[in-house]
């Protein structure tokens, strides 16, 4: 065989395999691993009654629920009224306790810090980036902040994420029940360290939600110690409406708009 023939045939014949296309495998169900049953997607709008329904926040969301009944939201709020944005992600183990929060608070500036908290009994293990904060030139800043009386979830801020604290009402023992929370530091605060603060949350009952296209869902409805009233999905509690109320007052509005749910493998 002529050398220069040769040679193009032995170009050609290692590039060949570059232009097989792999054809990808479908699993079973039963055999996913870690076994991601149900995802929820939805969009959250916030408007302010007071100024003519003034647009304030967009949140984005998903909800990922495990086959153990574990399950872990992302969400990132873009809040027009602060100039700012969150990305955050709670993971909420399967007897309703939400264990792990992330939480990156960014502006037009940049990165405003960032932190990752752990809940341990009565204690939110804290590290902190306070990037633009007053912290800065600390680091790393490493924290335990501890509850005085009780600490039963974290909140990373975002309304969409909130429905998790409702996780281990009991509905057993009606009315009126106290409820620690961690929330996640930001410009707020002026550092990303957070702080620990206690609510009541009591149930309302059933009602009727009603999406933007006419599509209704049955929705548990709770009451806040402050007035704040938020209508949840019965089974995984995903924020539907949370309507923000101190005393007389009255603040925000945050609608779920759209809701998508997916049963995986059905």
């Amino acid at each position: 065989m002529d050398a220069g023939l040769s040679l193009v045939v032995f170009f050609f014949g290692t590039m060949l395999p570059l232009s097989v296309v792999a054809q990808p495998t479908m699993i079973a169900p039963e055999d996913r691993s870690p076994g991601i049953v149900k995802i929820l997607r939805g969009t959250t709008e916030c408007r302010e009654p007071a100024k003519d329904n003034a647009p304030c926040a967009s949140e984005y969301w998903s909800m990922y629920v495990h086959e153990d009944g574990s399950r872990y939201i992302h969400v990132v709020s873009d809040n027009f009224r602060a100039g700012e944005a969150r990305h955050a992600m709670l993971w909420v183990d399967p007897d309703g306790t939400t264990r792990e929060a992330y939480m990156n608070n960014w502006s037009r500036e940049g990165v405003l810090g960032s932190a990752y908290v752990v809940k341990k009994d009565q204690i939110a293990a804290v590290a902190a980036s306070d990037i633009k904060f007053e912290r800065a030139d600390e680091g790393i800043i490493v924290e335990d902040v501890e509850a005085f009386d009780q600490l039963d979830s974290l909140g990373v801020g975002p309304a969409s994420a909130d429905g998790m604290h409702f996780l281990k009402y009991d509905f057993d023992a009606p009315g009126e029940q106290p409820h620690g929370i961690y929330w996640m530091g930001g410009s707020r605060h002026e550092t990303m360290i957070g702080n620990i603060v206690t609510s009541e949350y009591t149930y309302l009952g059933e009602g009727e939600y009603t999406f933007p296209n006419g599509q209704s869902i049955t929705a548990d409805k709770f009451r806040m110690l402050s007035g704040t009233e938020v209508w949840l999905t019965k089974e995984d509690r995903a924020m539907l409406k949370m309507d923000l109320k101190f005393g007389d007052v009255t603040g925000s509005i945050f609608e779920t708009v759209t809701l998508d749910i997916v049963e995986i493998g059905s």
